[in-house]
């Protein structure tokens, strides 16, 4: 079992049902079809995580992921990330982090959070100021970071190791809380 994100270009997935319509379409779609390689924006992302962290096969202690290579293709043109439980919290902060230099969107199925880089939410956003308000309001939405990452790994606000203390969202980034 591992922590999983699921990636996707800027001109991928801005809200919950988009990402889970494309879920959908790969648990129908033929394992045996294959799939293009990934679009700019994917490649640099998944570049720089390689840069940083070394594969399980390369050195198992050190390594964050439960699967290589990174580039698993999904529809949407993106990819899933699956990441072992004791590296989450620090690998989702990083994560984010990049993905927010590579404006990439990230999707959370823990958390059912959608990441946008700040350019992409305002594409999202649309023209009229009704939908930018909006966009505003979820974006507002989204709670501590480090709160929400302690959440997720099903830790106590109280006596938690240090090493999710001080995490904090990504300059860049918007958390969108999609209502369901």
């Amino acid at each position: 079992m591992s922590f999983d994100l699921r990636v996707y270009p800027p001109s991928g997935p801005a809200t919950l049902d988009e990402v889970y319509r494309l879920a959908e379409a790969d648990e129908e779609a033929p394992s045996d079809e294959e799939r293009p390689p990934p679009a700019p924006e994917m490649a640099g992302f998944l570049a720089e995580l390689e840069r940083g962290w070394p594969s399980f096969e390369d050195d198992f202690e050190a390594s964050p992921w439960s699967s290589w290579p990174l580039w698993q293709p999904i529809s949407g043109g993106g990819t899933e990330l699956n990441i072992r439980w004791p590296h989450a919290g620090t690998m989702l902060a990083a994560i984010l982090e990049i993905a927010a230099r590579t404006n990439v969107i990230v999707f959370d199925p823990q958390s059912g959070q959608v990441f946008l880089p700040s350019r992409v939410a305002a594409d999202a956003g649309g023209g009229s100021a009704a939908s930018r308000q909006e966009a505003a309001r979820r974006a507002g939405e989204g709670m501590n970071f480090a709160a929400q990452v302690k959440r997720e790994l099903g830790l106590s606000a109280k006596g938690e190791p240090s090493r999710l203390a001080g995490i904090r969202l990504p300059t860049g980034y918007q958390a969108c809380s999609v209502i369901r």
